[in-house]
């Protein structure tokens, strides 16, 4: 199994600003005792439990910095942070770090059964800091909840969310920025956004290890350069009929048991640029790469853009198709620029009458060309992904100057690899053969 510690931005006092220059307050471990420092005055108050300790700085700052000294901080309470422009840390997390036990951050006591941090507050930043959730003797709880628009413009920057029994982040706010975030080892989503979360930016997290990897219940957020890997089920899921407008531009889907993407009721979304690799790889191939749909609801997903996408696979059981429509009701999505390898059945299976399919590496679905030497029959291999619905033909003269010509395809001759043409003419004096030009659809 791989190690569940991540160090994507090492911190190292010499190299970077102290955070505990000009804090509010700092929280240090002294032997069996939580010290809490007034960073103006100097006092120092003395406590006996972490949770405490930490709920003290939270409460106090205001507008202002509150840094935890590196050290491991268990608590047995959910922390709140409800002020404005709280600014919350830890100095030199990452600092002679070898393994995850030894990782400076806050863990979850044994059967504390709750969030570990909610905050509530605007314009917060927290950054540099690790939560373990400890989902091994806990029955609930996530690392980060936020509470509806009490948490607006959150700052998530570096921050590391392992092992929660549910989620590593639950987002309900607005307007939030999360930057190298990344949620391992939980037992739900790794990052679940919920219906008021909409406004939201992702910029180079990460998902490893969850049940799923994100799950996005509400319109306008961007994810950059994201991953989700090694999913016990799904990487990414957008759901319900709130889920429109969404960008996924340069993402990694790699190792998901199920659909890498499954597009669940989406709309007006933009999915460009990324990468499935290896998904839908359970044992029984009935798996797409991207998969979209929603049977029986109100909104189906509809005018979605799919573009500059690589799907390709080299494990042993391999997904079914590369873009699957469940129904004919998911229409009027673009599919454009995709590249699409290893499908064990089709690379797409569509089904919307008004889709539009363009230019696609591994389903063409449009050709076009000619022959030569065609007089009562000549085969076509049209090179298409399926059956052609839409075939146009267009005779050459072939030497001859007659214009009475007519080519027709011969009844009951398309099929997946081609069909055959017959040319003929009225006029005297006919070529040993003729020309015929073609275009087919599927």
């Amino acid at each position: 199994m791989r190690q569940p510690l991540r160090q994507p931005h090492p911190i190292r006092t010499s190299e970077i600003e102290n955070f505990e220059d000009n804090a509010e307050y700092v929280g240090y471990i002294d032997g069996s005792n939580y010290i809490l420092k007034n960073g103006n005055t100097g006092l120092e108050t003395t406590y006996t439990n972490a949770a405490t300790m930490i709920q003290a700085g939270l409460d106090a700052t205001e507008n202002g910095r509150f840094v935890l000294k590196k050290g491991k901080y268990i608590i047995d309470t959910k922390l709140t942070l409800t002020n404005y422009g709280v600014d919350f840390s830890m100095n030199s997390m990452w600092e002679d770090s070898v393994g995850v036990a030894d990782v400076a951050g806050i863990w979850a006591a044994n059967a504390l059964n709750d969030d570990m941090l909610l905050i509530n507050g605007l314009k917060c930043h927290v950054h540099d800091l690790m939560l373990n959730g400890n989902k091994a003797n806990n029955a609930s709880g996530s690392c980060i909840k936020t509470v509806n628009n009490g948490s607006l413009d959150l700052h998530l920057t570096d921050v590391y969310l392992i092992f929660a029994k549910e989620y590593g982040l639950g987002l309900y706010g607005a307007a939030g920025h999360f930057v190298g975030v990344y949620s391992e080892y939980c037992d739900k989503v790794g990052f679940f956004l919920e219906s008021s979360a909409t406004r939201n930016n992702f910029l180079n997290c990460g998902s490893y290890s969850c049940n799923w990897g994100y799950e996005v219940k509400r319109s306008e957020n961007r994810f950059l350069g994201c991953i989700a890997a090694d999913s016990t089920e799904y990487g990414w899921l957008i759901e319900s009929s709130g889920a429109v407008k969404n960008i996924l531009d340069g993402c990694m889907i790699q190792n998901t048991t199920k659909e890498a993407l499954w597009l669940y009721g989406g709309s007006h979304n933009i999915i460009s640029n990324c990468i499935f690799y290896n998904a839908g790889d359970g044992t029984d191939n009935t798996y797409a790469a991207v998969k979209i749909s929603l049977i029986g609801g109100p909104t189906h997903s509809t005018h979605n853009l799919f573009s500059n996408n690589l799907i390709l696979s080299d494990a042993a059981n391999k997904h079914r198709w590369g873009f699957y429509e469940v129904d004919a009701n998911q229409d009027f999505n673009m599919y454009m620029g995709n590249m699409i390898l290893d499908s064990t059945l089709y690379g797409m299976s569509l089904l919307g009458a008004n889709d539009i399919v363009k230019d696609n590496m591994g389903w063409v679905n449009e050709n076009y060309g000619s022959v030569s030497g065609v007089l009562c029959s000549g085969f076509i291999a049209h090179g298409l992904a399926a059956t052609p619905i839409y075939i146009n033909l267009t005779p050459g003269h072939g030497g001859c100057f007659c214009n009475d010509y007519n080519a027709s395809i011969t009844s009951g001759s398309i099929n997946a690899s081609g069909f055959h043409v017959s040319l003929v003419t009225t006029c005297s004096g006919v070529p040993a053969s003729g020309m015929v030009y073609w275009e087919a659809k599927t």
